[in-house]
């Protein structure tokens, strides 16, 4: 049984599972009304990042450096584009 509305994510984040996964065929009823947004851009933003995947000194998940830098500096320029928005 396929469970075909979704609730949760932005349209934009939800069209891409539907476009891969699903043939288009969840029908996206995520209400975006009140929730912040950048004008004029996209909801999804791929960046490639080179740098090298390495297990930390004392286990657990594979990390790279270079990607931990630039999600930290995406998220940094989204909360300054944030403040910067007229309410």
């Amino acid at each position: 049984m396929l469970l075909d509305e979704h609730f949760r994510c932005h349209p934009d984040i939800a069209a891409i599972s539907n476009e891969l996964f699903y043939d288009g065929g969840l029908t996206v009823l995520t209400d975006t009304r009140g929730r912040p947004a950048l004008a004029r851009r996209p909801g999804v933003i791929w960046t490639d990042v080179t740098g090298r995947a390495a297990r930390p000194p004392l286990g657990g998940s594979w990390v790279n450096e270079n990607e931990i830098r630039k999600v930290l500096d995406s998220v940094g320029y989204l909360l300054d584009s944030s403040r910067r928005m007229p309410r």
